[in-house]
């Protein structure tokens, strides 16, 4: 029986949320890793071949006040791009514990880190895997059309 990938996903999300400080790397590396799967590779190649995240992180970087957690992602327009991006970062993330909490302390900000990882994960993550999902499935980027109810 085969393992639906995307609900593997939604499971290192759900356990991302429920992490603590000591164990949260876990779920993000086993994200990173299903997400480099041989399945998903010619999608990925194709979402980030025109994506700095370097470049990305260096201009949202510069939004960063004297406030703590006043630093704003600066995404691009297109949602390829987005998703790109985003799979970047994951990889990132998944590589460097310092840059991940770094990160999830900038630009998700609370008191407590842990509680920085998890606004990245609720708000970050959750809907990456949602939008994902659905770039997968339809292999392009999904144009919103109003579908009307037959009765």
């Amino acid at each position: 029986m085969a393992i639906d990938i995307f609900q593997s996903l939604k499971n290192c999300v759900f356990d991302l949320q429920r992490a603590d400080v000591q164990n949260y790397q876990q779920p993000l590396k086993q994200l990173a890793r299903l997400l480099k799967s041989d399945a998903l590779r010619d999608v990925n190649t194709r979402l980030t071949q025109h994506v700095d995240l370097d470049a990305f992180l260096a201009r949202s970087s510069k939004t960063e006040s004297s406030m703590a957690g006043s630093a704003v992602l600066q995404w691009p327009e297109k949602p390829g791009d987005i998703l790109g991006l985003k799979l970047l970062l994951i990889d990132k993330m998944a590589t460097d514990d310092n840059f991940s909490l770094n990160f999830c302390h900038m630009f998700f900000y609370d008191r407590q880190i842990i509680e920085s990882v998890r606004k990245f994960t609720s708000s970050l993550l959750v809907t990456f895997i949602r939008d994902y999902q659905q770039y997968v499935e339809n292999e392009h980027d999904p144009e919103p059309a109003v579908f009307r109810p037959v009765s």
